[in-house]
């Protein structure tokens, strides 16, 4: 009796505690969304609070979205007539007084032109940067960069989640959203009067919106948009007596317009004393008529809401992506489902740019093939990511570095996405360098596919002492717990050297003569990156095995790398997922799968 009496307790007790672990995972989740919200309020407050901001005249704001939709700086909605070629380019917005920057357009592209910089933005999310005038002030001729970060002189261009972003030193800062193809232009105070092309004139008059190049107003605007086209190719001209594009057959789905901005029971309806909506409504609405059916019929106006809460926002109001707006696949946002793991492995490679790392760091690329080689690719399919942190100026926070434009790609983009790394030289050596930020940034800001093993690969030099600036040691473990994240350390500690190369997370060593089977047990090293590697089930081994030219020590890392690995991978594909799909940074359906203890079967 006595011990079935102790058996129900201990499974009652169990269930207890995987109970309270899903309450802490959902608080974790509150938690972000109160800290967003109290970080958009801090930051107006403090734009509020400074006398300079008080005085007219103010910051402005102008956007284009989904396509053909302008909305100015002053204001002024209108549709875009259409680009008749991919070559043709007109002229966005420029400072007609002192020609600090150039804002072009083309049909899957804007072009940033400022006096030390030209960036060009793809719709796909790819950035081109030709530096003219580096971050110290030396001008080079060969400045050509295919990912982010870049910095230049006056200029910083970065990917942030869902968004690219460029600042300017002398008061200019463009975001955009290659979730929505939206790209808001905001300019300081300064620029007053001082804009011309596409985008207005910026002087709070309506009557001079449309000001041809050659500074004459028009009403046409088949006119006004020839005359900022600056190519001079013939075929780029609108021709005012151009039919217009076919429309689609009105949907009944076209209603949802104006019940989103006008019914007194809709989410944005509280918001038109911020920004008029009228605007967005008529977007909306040309939207629905559009024959394009790459967009679901019902999903048509959340290019023109998403671009509505945006302004919002930075007029100072927080404003919700509404969740119908967001799918993950066929599910809904808030939606669980349970579903089997798919053989998808996800990678992030964590890299300290500390000068003493660089050279190990040009070797991770070969690591990584040969590593995935012997785990079999025709078997896993994998992705990889960068993230660096601890480097030089902008490189210095935790930021993450494209491959081919994307936050994720395959292992070939890997190699030119470290050749993108800036290490700190060992004057300039980073003390506050934190890997736990970067792991919080990284755990959410990468898209993980659902289903797929999520692993996290840290290359550093030194283990992190406790600081008081971030988040707790066990802040972190839990995060990377509660979303499945494997942590797998290169590091250098004393104990990994000569035949010991490595040890999992039970202890078990790996030695340089029998790199397929970790053996034994021995005590782990200390320090705080051991303890996350522990708590997730990963494995640390030396970092003198990665920077060895004896191929030997190097193909024994890889071997037994491969080794901890393949069981990590197994693990965590045995089980069943549960997935949830929550609301993205832009407002589309982000996949969140982690196994459930509960549901050990599909």
């Amino acid at each position: 009796m006595t011990v079935k009496y102790m058996n129900r307790a201990r499974t009652y007790l169990d269930y207890t505690r995987k109970m309270v672990k899903m309450r802490v995972r959902n608080l974790h989740g509150a938690k972000r969304y109160w800290r967003k919200r109290v970080d958009h309020k801090v930051s107006q407050m403090s734009h509020l609070l400074n006398p300079i901001n008080w005085i007219p005249p103010f910051n402005s704001t102008a956007m284009i979205f989904g396509g053909p939709h302008v909305y100015t700086f002053d204001g002024t909605y209108y549709t875009f007539p259409g680009y008749k070629k991919p070559g043709c380019m007109y002229v966005l917005a420029r400072d007609v007084r002192d020609n600090k920057f150039t804002i072009l357009s083309q049909e899957t592209a804007i072009i940033v032109v400022t006096e030390d910089s030209s960036v060009k933005i793809h719709q796909d999310g790819r950035v081109e940067t030709i530096v003219k005038v580096t971050s110290s002030g030396k001008k080079i001729s060969d400045g050509y960069h295919s990912e982010l970060p870049v910095e230049t002189f006056n200029t910083t261009v970065q990917r942030q989640g869902s968004f690219i972003v460029l600042r300017h030193d002398l008061g200019l800062e463009i975001l955009c959203d290659v979730e929505h193809y939206l790209c808001t232009f905001n300019i300081a105070k300064w620029y007053h009067g001082r804009m011309a092309g596409l985008l207005g004139t910026n002087n709070n008059e309506f009557h001079d919106e449309m000001m041809k190049s050659d500074n004459k107003p028009t009403t046409r605007l088949t006119e006004f948009v020839n005359s900022w086209e600056i190519t001079r190719d013939p075929e780029c001209k609108v021709l005012a007596e151009e039919p217009e594009k076919p429309k689609c057959k009105e949907s009944s789905y076209i209603q949802r317009c104006r019940s989103l901005f006008k019914d007194a029971n809709s989410p944005l309806s509280h918001l038109s004393s911020v920004v008029d909506p009228e605007p967005f409504v008529k977007a909306c609405e040309l939207d629905y008529k559009d024959c394009d059916a790459s967009t679901p019929k019902d999903m048509k106006h959340c290019n023109a809401t998403a671009a509505y809460i945006e302004l919002v926002r930075l007029r100072g109001v927080w404003a919700e992506y509404l969740p119908e707006c967001g799918r993950c696949g066929n599910n809904p946002i808030g939606q669980r489902w349970f579903q089997k793991a798919d053989n998808a492995v996800d990678v992030v490679i964590l890299v300290h740019e500390t000068s003493i790392l660089k050279s190990y760091a040009e070797k991770l690329p070969t690591f990584l093939t040969s590593l995935t080689e012997h785990l079999d690719p025709s078997k896993f399919s994998f992705r990889f990511g960068v993230m660096g942190y601890g480097g030089r100026l902008l490189h210095a926070r935790p930021h993450a570095i494209t491959l081919d434009g994307q936050l994720m790609n395959d292992l070939d983009s890997v190699s030119r996405a470290f050749e993108h790394l800036k290490f700190a030289s060992e004057e300039s050596e980073n003390d506050s360098s934190n890997a736990l930020e970067a792991m919080a940034n990284a755990a959410y800001t990468y898209p993980f596919r659902p289903g797929a093993t999520k692993i996290f690969l840290l290359l550093t030099s030194s283990d992190r002492n406790p600081l008081g600036d971030f988040a707790s040691l066990e802040s972190i473990s839990t995060m990377l717990e509660t979303k499945d994240i494997i942590l797998n350390v290169i590091g250098k500690y004393r104990k990994f050297r000569g035949e010991v190369m490595g040890q999992n997370f039970r202890g078990n060593v790996f030695y340089r003569k029998k790199p397929e089977i970790g053996t034994g047990s021995a005590l782990l090293p200390e320090g705080e990156y051991i303890s996350l590697m522990k708590a997730t089930r990963g494995s640390v081994f030396g970092l003198p095995f990665l920077g060895s030219e004896n191929k030997d020590k190097f193909g024994a890392l890889q071997q037994a790398s491969a080794t901890a690995w393949r069981e990590q991978i197994k693990r965590d594909q045995y089980t069943c997922k549960e997935c949830f799909c929550a609301r993205g940074d832009a407002g589309q359906g982000k996949t969140i799968c982690k196994k459930n203890s509960l549901h050990d079967k599909c």
